[in-house]
């Protein structure tokens, strides 16, 4: 019996977002861009590490934080870019809402469902048949 290597490859990911239906493919470009975004990212962690950020006037910490939101969006927003249609990316970016929280969360697991060991992976390609069992499930139920 030979193994089914399909399993394996990830390559376009169909998700819902609303009512609509966007589809991820992940290429190297999108495995760059997800890299570059974690890279910047650390820096601008290390940045605030080294900055004293405490001992900085108000209005200094303002424009600091407001620099690092423009700079994660953007970073976050190419690497989304890199995964959808521009149509697609362009519903993926209005959910996001201009909320950091909201593209660390989306990102993290956009990146997770291009790869098929992840575990969010695994749950997104059976949830589908899980749900199709409970609806199926309950119908027997009510027949009963």
């Amino acid at each position: 019996m030979a193994f089914n290597i399909n399993t394996l490859l990830v390559n376009k990911v169909p998700m819902k977002l609303g009512t609509k239906t966007v589809t991820a493919e992940y290429t190297n470009d999108a495995d760059q861009r997800y890299s570059d975004f974690m890279l910047h990212l650390g820096n601008i962690q290390k940045k605030l590490e080294d900055d004293n950020v405490e001992d900085m006037a108000f209005d200094d910490q303002q424009q600091l934080k407001d620099d690092i939101h423009e700079q994660a969006m953007g970073l976050g927003k190419e690497y989304i870019d890199s995964l959808f249609n521009e149509k697609d990316a362009e519903i993926v970016m209005d959910a996001i809402n201009g909320r950091e929280e909201n593209l660390a969360n989306v990102t993290y697991y956009l990146h997770q469902l291009g790869d098929a060991s992840s575990d969010e992976y695994k749950a997104a390609m059976e949830k589908p048949n899980r749900e199709a069992k409970r609806t199926s499930d309950h119908k027997k139920s009510k027949k009963d």
